[in-house]
């Protein structure tokens, strides 16, 4: 069995950066859209989240074994919505789109690869996307970092709903499902 390369798309209102981040974990100005590849190994349990251990480019992860982000590409927002129809167009089916929010301490990657976790152990024709706000991702050791992400939710209730306007309004979703979990339902 050969490993599977999932393509989801994101809208975040975080600061981009350079691989291996792609975003951090500062507040942006506007929304930033785009998709990213994400390698799905071939023999995964169904819930299991098995991302990469740390590795350098010139040791990259076993995609045999590893979830783990491949790449990432942002797009305008037009580009995106074209993106979106496209992925809808290939299933045929009804245009479902399913849309995660994730909750505190995450990073972009780790949003990323939930959501393709998701959508795959969903095993339904959807087009999968996420929204990223700028959670730290990092260990927290008190009240102040989760205080911290809390405001950075809360803060990033208008990227969101500019982020599911795009999604919903502009594109030819028929459907549209949104998981939110933990912190992430404050957005």
């Amino acid at each position: 069995d050969m490993p599977r390369r999932v393509v989801v798309f994101y809208g975040t209102n975080r600061v981009p950066t350079t691989k291996p981040a792609y975003f951090s974990a500062d507040e942006a100005l506007a929304v930033s859209y785009g998709y990213v590849r994400v390698n799905l190994p071939p023999h995964r349990k169904r819930g299991e989240l098995k991302s990469k251990p740390n590795t350098s480019e010139r040791n990259p992860p076993d995609a045999q074994k590893y979830m783990f982000l491949v790449d990432s590409t942002q797009v305008t927002p037009e580009a995106f919505v074209a993106l979106v129809n496209r992925a809808f167009q290939v299933d045929g089916r009804k245009r479902i789109g399913f849309i995660f929010v994730h909750g505190y301490n995450s990073s972009f990657e780790d949003a990323a690869l939930r959501t393709a976790q998701l959508s795959a152990d969903m095993g339904l024709p959807v087009v999968p996307a996420f929204f990223t706000w700028p959670a730290s991702g990092e260990d927290y050791t008190g009240t102040f970092e989760y205080l911290r992400d809390f405001t950075k939710a809360i803060s990033a209730i208008p990227a969101l709903e500019a982020f599911l306007t795009q999604f919903a309004e502009k594109s030819q979703a028929e459907e549209l499902f949104v998981l939110a979990h933990s912190m992430g339902t404050w957005t």
